[in-house]
């Protein structure tokens, strides 16, 4: 039983003095408290001429002390009609405040159908990334295009989502050590690629990481057809996470990302106070940086192959400069990744090779793919010949198990 001293009835008299004093006025709020919520927040977009739309929602819910650390796009879990209230609900806002700009209505989602105001954030946020993930939209155009006095380019019904985007925050701290945050030179690092990976980043091997900035030094932001292939795919682009000379939270965040609750949706902005401990988190994996004739032996080693694809490649610095990317079959009844080595072209630009895991064997040229850039070589080589071959069509002389 509350004493008289903790009563509601005397906080909201001590609420009323405080305003009394502080702003000559004691008029209070008085708001329904909500134990265990959910942050769900939708993306507007708001021009001069009259047009308002929503760009989906976003799940905001995996956070510490109100600062946000895993997002994603759209918010699982809700119904249909829960998506199409609680968008309608941020549309109305914008359109009642006379909102104009790039915006994020947030609310906080009580597990049942009610959705109640957080506040409105009047910019683009950090997390827009997995929105523009799904959506295809690039809001930050949008945005200029609005406050250049422009239409928006696009219409509600073009608002088309698909897949699943998850944001993660890389921060320099300790998890470990009450998340004491982590300053030093990055002495060296390394940082995934691949398909339907983004990875937007402020710092590089050689950076100092001071105190007087917030210790954000990147987002990690992941695609994928169904949610449960976005996590699969998140956890394999954070496990190639290295760094030397600093900590961070990315042994967390696949902690977080691979755990029983987040994949059924059994958190809330809560479950980090309440379910992270230092003795749970895996430790970060080791990060050796090879010395210069360990890098130059592999360049040898992959000089026979490396010739007879591209000849102009071959150099010590062959193998720290072509690009490697995993990709994960998903088809159903398969299993199996392939390594896809990105090198110069014979004829200019660059040429995407899957090669077999096990012993690294280049597939004949009939199933490599060239484009200008790697990001174009790799789309096709995965859309025309990984997503439509078998792995035994590919790699026929390797005995492959499904």
């Amino acid at each position: 039983m509350l004493s008289s001293v903790t009563s509601p009835q005397n906080s909201l008299e001590a609420s009323k003095r405080e305003a009394e004093r502080s702003f000559k006025d004691s008029s209070v709020y008085v708001e329904k408290f909500l134990g265990a919520a959910r942050h769900v927040e939708v993306q507007v977009l708001a021009d001069t001429h009259g047009n308002v739309i929503h760009v989906g929602d976003r799940d905001c819910s995996m956070q510490r002390r109100h600062q946000k650390v895993i997002e994603e796009s759209p918010a699982p879990g809700l119904s249909d009609e829960q998506h199409e209230h609680v968008r309608s609900l941020a549309v109305r806002a914008a359109r009642a405040a006379g909102y104009h700009n790039a915006g994020t209505v947030e609310f906080l989602f009580d597990g049942t159908d009610d959705f109640y105001l957080l506040e409105v954030n009047t910019r683009i946020q950090v997390e827009h990334c997995a929105t523009e993930a799904t959506s295809g939209i690039d809001l930050v155009t949008e945005q200029i295009r609005i406050a250049s006095g422009e239409r928006l380019s696009i219409r509600q019904e073009d608002v088309v989502l698909r897949g699943t985007a998850i944001e993660c925050r890389i921060y320099a701290e300790d998890p470990s050590r009450s998340f004491a945050p982590s300053v030093g030179r990055i002495t060296a690092a390394r940082f995934p690629s691949g398909p339907w990976v983004r990875e937007d980043r402020g710092f590089e091997a050689g950076d100092q990481i001071t105190p007087y900035y917030d210790g954000m030094l990147g987002k990690l932001i992941v695609w994928g057809p169904t949610r449960d292939i976005a996590i699969a795919r998140t956890l394999r682009a954070l496990g190639e996470y290295r760094f030397a000379g600093i900590r961070t939270n990315v042994s967390l965040l696949r902690w977080l990302v691979d755990s029983r609750a987040f994949r059924e949706l059994a958190f809330d902005t809560k479950f980090m106070e309440r379910e992270v401990r230092a003795e749970l988190l895996p430790p970060d994996p080791p990060f050796e940086v090879p010395e210069e004739p360990v890098a130059e032996a592999a360049a040898s080693a992959a000089a026979p192959a490396a010739a007879e694809i591209a000849p102009r490649v071959v150099a010590a610095t062959h193998a720290r400069k072509v690009d490697l990317y995993l990709y994960q079959r998903t088809t159903p009844g398969v299993e199996f990744d392939y390594l896809i080595h990105v090198v110069p072209g014979p004829e200019g630009g660059v040429q995407a090779i899957p090669l077999a895991p096990g012993d690294r064997r280049w597939a004949d040229p009939p199933d490599r793919r060239s484009g200008s850039t790697a990001d174009e070589a790799v789309a096709a080589l995965v859309s025309e010949v990984l997503e439509q071959k078998m792995p035994d069509e590919i790699f026929p002389e390797i005995a492959v198990s499904y």
